[in-house]
């Protein structure tokens, strides 16, 4: 992480290199430190402490790669891919809050439809949609 956050400020900020690294280090220092946002785990490796900040960055991916690709069916496979599966219920939140109006329609709508196995009985998908539109009523 030290090298590619050095690379980055030395390229964004034109600096020299070893500027670059100790303001990289220093950054990384106040991350872990200060913030706790990031948790050294064993040599060179990190992991974000708090699971919501790494629920918003997937579905911030997720979000960054539709409009890349400018494929919406990305995020709907997403959706359809991982609709109750536990761990993957606030990113979905989460990637239906970030849509446009239209497109969180188009994704609420898919999450109603999805015909999941049992739904007549336990509703799954129309509670899962509810909550969309709970958490984003726009």
């Amino acid at each position: 992480m030290l090298e590619w956050l050095s690379q980055y400020i030395k390229t964004n900020k034109q600096k020299q290199f070893h500027e670059a690294r100790e303001e990289a280090k220093r950054f990384l220092n106040l991350i872990r430190e200060r913030t706790g946002l990031l948790n050294q785990q064993g040599t060179n490796r990190y992991a974000f402490v708090h699971k919501t900040f790494q629920e918003y960055l997937c579905a911030q991916d997720i979000n960054y790669e539709a409009d890349d690709e400018d494929d919406f069916e990305i995020v709907l496979n997403c959706i359809k891919d991982n609709l109750h599966v536990a761990h993957w219920r606030e990113v979905l939140l989460l990637l239906v809050a970030q849509q446009k109006p239209q497109k969180a329609l188009k994704a609420i709508k898919a999450i109603y439809e999805h015909n999941s196995e049992y739904e007549q009985w336990l509703h799954q998908d129309l509670l899962f949609a509810g909550a969309c539109l709970a958490d984003s009523p726009k």
